[in-house]
């Protein structure tokens, strides 16, 4: 990837070239995270904010693990709609789920997200 002009030059628009490489790079991961989506895509229309907070709970006792040791710790909830829980907080920033490596997964680790403060 380059640039093709400096942001000083006036006149002419900065823009990416992407190589096909940098895009192969990307593909695979891009791939896993339109997977996961697409289980909270499969909830959009229900808002399950009691389940969301249930969620929210076990993920602040715990602050990481697997996704498989967060289903563990729910019989009341469907795992698909589970799963699609997880994703709608990670897009929301509150954890981090890491999908370098696979697809979403029981085995898929995540952590608690927290910001780093600018201490003064």
């Amino acid at each position: 990837m380059h640039f093709t002009s400096e942001p000083e030059d006036p006149g002419h628009a900065q823009y990416k070239v992407f190589s096909p490489m940098d895009l192969t790079a990307k593909a695979k991961l891009s791939v896993r995270w339109m997977k996961a989506i697409s289980f909270a895509a499969a909830i959009r229309q229900q808002e399950l904010s009691v389940q969301t907070m249930e969620i929210l709970s076990v993920v602040t006792r715990l602050g990481s693990g697997t996704i498989g040791e967060l289903v563990s710790n729910f019989s009341n909830i469907q795992v698909d709609i589970l799963i699609g829980l997880i994703v709608r907080i990670s897009a929301a920033s509150t954890i981090r789920l890491d999908l370098t490596d696979n697809s979403i997964s029981y085995s898929t680790r995540w952590e608690k997200y927290e910001p780093k403060t600018k201490v003064e």
